[in-house]
């Protein structure tokens, strides 16, 4: 009765922060990480003492945490877990030996990777919280040797053993409550990366119509503008090549010549640039 007394208490604990974070998912804009650090309850949520999420190339912490780096570390071989499953243990020690630098900190974690190709993760920290173990006599002496062969233990003085490297194990309700956490971070996490892209998608296209207006403008002069010095070339160069009592060299003849061919084949080019034109727009009113 007692124990489960105790672990409705821890469950009501847990369901208040919970909710409380589970609220922020939905009221929170811009930067969402941020505000979910200024709150202490990303920590009460799992009784824990310690919480770092990694996004990006950006490692934020809260609480007492191991060093940034030791935590890099500690990632890059979570991250290369078979199925990259979450995790907790309350014995770090036993999956990471290099965590007896940092028991202080995290002898105890709860990790959640974000997906298969990224070491973008969710990690909880528990120090570590030495434990003093009374045996009937030692354990690792259970049988002695002796002349007549094996026999039990004569002595069962009072024996302790310190329990090193372990942090208080994590409840099923607190397990629980990081999984749930967990999955509402990273939605928030991907609706904010989808939101930054639709805005730069918005930017973009912004500056598509600003480059299409621009083009318009430049069509509108090759097609308009250009018009009247070729009709000019043209009937200078023709009147040149039709007077008859005209006392040009071949040479001025043959150069206007190429002139007037060259005035011409323009022309041609902006007669296919308007069509183009009308053709494209005609297809974009019947999209």
């Amino acid at each position: 009765v007692r124990q489960q007394a105790e672990e409705y208490a821890l469950a009501k604990n847990i369901d208040q922060s919970l909710e409380a974070i589970l609220a922020l998912t939905g009221t929170v804009t811009g930067n969402f990480i941020h505000t979910l650090f200024s709150s202490d309850h990303i920590l009460k949520v799992v009784n824990a003492t310690g919480f770092a999420i990694l996004h990006g190339e950006t490692l934020y912490l809260k609480g007492n945490t191991p060093s940034e780096q030791q935590i890099r570390d500690l990632i890059s071989v979570l991250s290369h877990i078979p199925a990259h499953i979450p995790l907790h243990t309350h014995r770090l020690i036993d999956l990471y030996p290099t965590a007896d630098a940092f028991t202080h900190t995290a002898a105890g974690i709860i990790y959640h990777p974000f997906g298969q190709h990224t070491q973008d993760c969710i990690l909880w920290f528990r120090p570590e919280t030495p434990q003093e173990v009374n045996w009937a006599g030692d354990p690792d002496k259970s049988i002695e040797h002796n002349p007549h062969g094996l026999s039990p233990r004569q002595s069962f003085a009072l024996w302790q053993q310190i329990k090193k490297f372990e942090s208080r194990q994590w409840q099923k309700p607190e397990v629980t409550a990081a999984s749930t956490v967990s999955y509402a971070l990273q939605k928030q996490i991907h609706l904010g990366e989808l939101t930054q892209e639709k805005q730069k998608l918005a930017q973009l296209s912004d500056k598509l119509r600003k480059v299409v207006a621009e083009l318009e403008n430049i069509n509108w002069i090759s097609t308009h503008d250009l018009k009247e010095p070729l009709r000019k070339i043209q009937t200078f160069a023709s009147r040149i090549l039709e007077d008859e009592n005209n006392d040009y060299s071949p040479m001025v003849i043959q150069s206007v010549q190429r002139m007037n061919d060259a005035a011409v084949r323009m022309q041609t080019l902006i007669h296919d640039l308007v069509s183009y034109t009308h053709v494209n727009k005609l297809q974009n009113n019947l999209i």
